[in-house]
């Protein structure tokens, strides 16, 4: 099977511009004026430029700046970013495009880095421009994609959740990215209405041959959704286990918050201490939870602070292996996860302490 880009859009009605700035609109903050755009030049993020600009049209005070990220990859690549710049341009916003200069792309993982150094990118201009928030045109369309993979990663509630509509940036581009915020405001429109809106209006716009390159997992997927739709099991179906999948999550995260508290004994610089009591019998769920807490409040770093924290698997190993401990009364030998070592005392006390570097093979010399 030949995995292909969705390109007839059916009789989806097209996402209008007023449209498209209602959704932003509902989706920023008070006080939320000055947007970063990311616009590659495909078709949903056209629609959000569209979008943007009727939005700065409104005259409330917003402000946004449209940046094109070139990774280079492609000899169109160059090009398609300046057409970008003008397209903007021509709809009265700023814009700028930026080059990844990674000299020889990898081999494998190229999507993965080329994503990294997006956001990373993308991280630069709106801290240059001072925007706290930066907009990506995501559909409904990508966030099943996003679940049919971590559902073949074998993902938990937490990948199954997929994307949110609002998200941490650093949690992505790493801590010089803090204080921004991600945003998809289109998380819930279908890709054929953004599609539809490009026909509809004539509107300039390029596909990116990636996205139907059988050499890459999320192409491949892709081709399988309209089969899968055959079964039921269709986009929208799937962006929906996503929101329930958030909503299971975000209870999740409320109950271990409070179970953290209760357990917290003691915290002093790195190091902190944990009733095993409280942990006993709860949930092993939560008791993950707690852990992640407890490594975030050990100084594990901004990453695990929003989301990246050590192996789901090896997580939740210790956490059964813990609660048996703690069951039996017994000791749990000293054990390293993520940089963090955690141990626990046969009265019960669970102690989280930062292990020490490894030696390398030069310091051993």
């Amino acid at each position: 099977m030949t995995p292909q880009e969705p390109s007839d859009t059916g009789d989806a009605p097209p996402l209008l511009p007023e449209e498209g700035a209602a959704l932003i609109a509902a989706a920023l903050a008070p006080g939320e004026k000055n947007l970063v755009v990311a616009v590659s030049g495909g078709p949903d993020s056209t629609v959000l430029m569209h979008a943007v600009a009727a939005l700065v049209a409104r005259g409330e005070g917003h402000r946004a700046t449209v940046v094109s990220i070139d990774h280079g990859l492609r000899p169109e690549s160059a090009g398609e970013a300046a057409e970008v710049v003008a397209q903007a341009g021509a709809l009265g916003l700023p814009a700028r495009s930026r080059r990844w200069e990674h000299g020889a792309a990898p081999v494998a993982g190229i999507q993965q880095a080329a994503r990294a150094a997006r956001y990373r990118l993308l991280a630069d201009e709106a801290r240059a421009a001072g925007a706290a928030i930066l907009l990506t045109a995501h559909t409904a369309d990508d966030q099943a994609e996003t679940v049919l993979m971590r559902l073949f990663a074998g993902s938990g509630i937490d990948g199954i959740a997929g994307m949110a509509q609002r998200a941490p940036l650093d949690a992505i581009a790493g801590p010089d990215a803090a204080g921004i915020t991600l945003m998809r405001p289109f998380l819930g429109i279908a890709k054929t209405r953004l599609t539809a809106a490009c026909a509809h209006f004539g509107w300039w716009h390029v596909r990116d041959p990636a996205n139907i390159d059988p050499r890459h997992t999320r192409a491949r997927l892709r081709a399988f959704l309209p089969v899968l739709a055959q079964e039921g099991l269709t986009a929208q179906r799937l962006a929906r286990l996503a929101r329930r999948a958030g909503e299971t999550r975000e209870a999740l995260d409320h109950a271990a918050e409070a179970l953290f508290a209760q357990a917290r004994l003691a915290e002093s610089g790195a190091a902190l201490t944990l009733d095993g009591a409280v942990l006993r019998n709860a949930p092993v769920a939560l008791v993950q939870r707690v852990l992640r807490r407890a490594f975030i409040a050990c100084g594990h770093g901004e990453a695990e602070a929003n989301g990246y924290g050590p192996n789901l698997e090896k997580t939740e190993a210790f956490a059964r292996a813990l609660q048996q401990a703690l069951r039996t009364g017994t000791a749990l030998p000293g054990r390293t996860l993520g940089g963090i070592r955690l141990a626990c005392a046969a009265d019960g006390t669970v102690s989280l302490t930062r292990a020490r570097p490894r030696r390398t093979a030069q310091q051993h010399a």
